[in-house]
């Protein structure tokens, strides 16, 4: 069924545009722009709420495109479905906005003043088109634009589980609304984080249990992209284990990172303790050996295990490999044994061809044998919780190429 495609930015950041007008301090670090946060994480996580269906609610996504901001890529019906709620919500809060000082004239504005910037596109590939004059014009474009360095060298894509953010979700919206005032001055209370809202559908239960997609990313209800540097003692001490608790009992470690935006530098914390974190300070080695490696942060113990085995069988000599992939330190193994028929030699099939034995891959395959962590305490759920804003670079130049380029 063809579905066209509607855009539009919601959130905080698209109430002090030129369409609505509102100014910063009637939005942000304001009830009114926490409302707003609210309203949007429950519209993509818990829908029902406003009688919306998941399917509905799926009609729309916004990858991490900007801060302050979801940009909203709605397909169908979705837009019209989404600013309705949207109404329906801000109505029902009238009363109480009011009473937290919020004028009755900024809630009227927000309520509708976002239906005027809702655009129409045949398709994505319309929506990315090259508008200029150049030898391209008329073809998509790439987003994010070519780079030499990865958008996420400095950068951690955080899955953050659906459950938690639903119970925290006060919380995360003033997060997402991070702005305060001094003086007169805006000051960041820190730096705005973009926010990944892309992970309905039947992610979480369309599968046979027998694929690689980390059970984090089935369980995630967004992602958001952290500084290396923010993930300190706090994080990996209290605000990880509150999100991902079984972590606490020490025998394996979770999956908590979205392998489709993974950095270069991604690891997880140090294995002999996982209240610690990975400095950067050390070299590759160092982190190589003493930290969680990529993959184990990706995928968790327990399925990097199983891949391992099925990498060990399919692939013996490892001869596929790429950067972050399963096994990806080991060494392509030579072998003697020919695989060219020949009239004077039989085939044979030597010890190197036949896969090795799948115990044996598990007892490599469990590398957290020794490592165990102690016990932490889960904290406060908001304990250490720094947003960031790396994954910018290309991507936002990219994004924000696009979007001055709309008609």
């Amino acid at each position: 069924e063809y579905l066209p495609l509607k855009t539009f930015s919601f959130g905080s950041g698209a109430f002090v545009g030129e369409s609505c007008g509102l100014k910063w301090p009637e939005v942000f670090s304001n009830p009114l722009g926490d409302a707003a946060w609210e309203f949007v994480l429950d519209y993509f996580l818990n829908p029902s709420v406003y009688d919306v269906t998941d399917e509905k609610s799926d009609l729309c996504g916004a990858p991490a495109f900007l801060p302050l901001s979801a940009f909203l890529f709605c397909y169908g019906d979705g837009a019209e479905a989404m600013l309705s709620s949207w109404k329906i919500f801000l109505a029902s809060k009238k009363e109480t906005l009011i009473e937290q000082g919020v004028s009755s004239a900024s809630i009227e504005t927000a309520a509708t003043c976002v239906d005027e910037t809702v655009l129409s596109w045949n398709d994505y590939a319309e929506f990315n088109m090259d508008r200029s004059n150049g030898p391209h014009a008329g073809k998509a474009k790439s987003l994010p634009l070519p780079s030499y360095f990865s958008d996420t060298e400095l950068a951690v894509n955080v899955l953050l589980p659906r459950e938690w953010i639903l119970e925290n979700k006060e919380y995360m919206a003033s997060h997402l609304n991070a702005v305060k005032f001094e003086n007169g001055e805006l000051k960041p209370i820190e730096v705005p984080p973009h926010i990944y809202l892309a992970f309905g559908g039947g992610g979480a239960t369309a599968h046979d249990q027998a694929n690689s997609l980390s059970a984090a990313h089935r369980g995630a209800g967004a992602m958001i992209f952290h500084a290396h540097w923010d993930h300190d003692e706090n994080f990996w001490g209290g605000s990880f284990p509150a999100m991902y608790p079984q972590v606490t009992d020490g025998s394996s470690f979770p999956s908590f990172v979205g392998s489709n935006h993974v950095g270069p530098n991604t690891r997880g914390p140090m294995k002999a303790d996982w209240t610690k974190p990975c400095s950067l300070n050390m070299t590759e080695e160092e982190r190589d050996a003493k930290c969680v490696s990529l993959q184990e942060a990706v995928w968790g113990t327990e399925t990097l295990a199983r891949l391992e085995e099925v990498k060990d069988a399919v692939d013996p000599h490892s001869m596929l490999n790429c950067h972050g992939c399963v096994q990806n330190t080991k060494k392509m193994e030579s072998t003697t044994a020919s695989t060219v028929p020949s009239a004077n030699v039989a085939a044979t099939t030597t010890a190197t061809d036949a896969p090795p034995d799948v115990a044996e891959s598990g007892d490599v395959a469990n590398t957290t044998d020794t490592d165990v962590a102690p016990d932490t305490d889960a904290g406060d759920s908001s304990a250490g919780w720094k947003m960031a804003i790396p994954y910018v670079g290309n991507f936002v130049v990219g994004m924000a190429s696009a979007i001055l380029s709309l008609p």
